[in-house]
């Protein structure tokens, strides 16, 4: 397909300010004609702004661009985790319905959201040298210090175990937003895909390493591949 518009989503002005210095104040990047906006923080905020820009922008392309917190010991602040798949971690209608799993909806029974395949294959295989992971990310409404994260990987994070990209796996991310952002894309079929950058490990200071990750460049290394994938989807 030609890519000629494409949609930059973050839920913070910090997180799309790079996008905003390679434009110049203009809406182009290269040949290309580019919307960039800050969702707000939370699924329903990136749901409408997704579902806003959607709506009047038709992009060819969707991103969503940011941080989150790592779930893993291996993740270190700077990783880039492509996420192949999102789960709403709050969700759970298991007492309406006990043959349900935690975050899978009634009566269509989706549960694992995902970004579009070809984006996401791209992304892990680009020579952009950056230290790219695949990425499974809970969706959450609470924000996670270092205990509460724990407490998350041992008694959530097991409940949310899919397959993903052909293997079963545990959430590796956790962040506010991704559900919101691909659920408005799948919506309407837009190929779109998330990049989120480690902003506090598993075993550091949570709000401490959230506020240094804004002032490093390590955390934009999602830029550099959000131009690759424009250029060769």
């Amino acid at each position: 397909m030609a890519v000629n518009k494409i949609a930059i989503i973050s839920a913070l002005p910090d997180e799309v300010d790079v996008f905003k210095k390679i434009l110049h104040g203009s809406d182009k990047w290269d040949d290309k004609e580019v919307k960039v906006a800050i969702g707000g923080i939370g699924k329903v905020a990136a749901a409408a702004t997704t579902q806003k820009i959607i709506s009047e922008f038709k992009p060819d392309l969707l991103f969503f661009t940011g941080m989150a917190g790592a779930l893993e010991e291996e993740r270190e602040i700077g990783d880039l985790g492509i996420v192949s798949a999102c789960i709403d971690s709050d969700y759970d209608a298991r007492r309406f319905d006990p043959s349900l799993k935690r975050g899978q909806f009634p009566f269509t029974g989706e549960r694992v959201i995902k970004s579009d395949s070809k984006l996401v294959d791209l992304a892990l295989h680009s020579p952009i040298n950056a230290r790219v992971f695949d990425a499974y990310e809970a969706t959450s409404s609470t924000f996670m210090d270092n205990e509460k994260k724990k407490e998350f990987v041992e008694n959530v994070c097991p409940e949310l175990e899919d397959e993903i990209r052909g293997q079963m796996r545990r959430p590796n991310l956790v962040d506010m937003e991704c559900v919101g952002f691909l659920t408005a894309a799948k919506a309407n079929y837009i190929p779109a895909l998330a990049l989120k950058t480690v902003s506090n490990t598993l075993k550091g200071d949570t709000r401490f390493e959230y506020s240094d990750s804004l002032m490093n460049e390590r955390t934009r290394a999602y830029l550099d591949i959000v131009a690759y994938l424009m250029h060769n989807y």
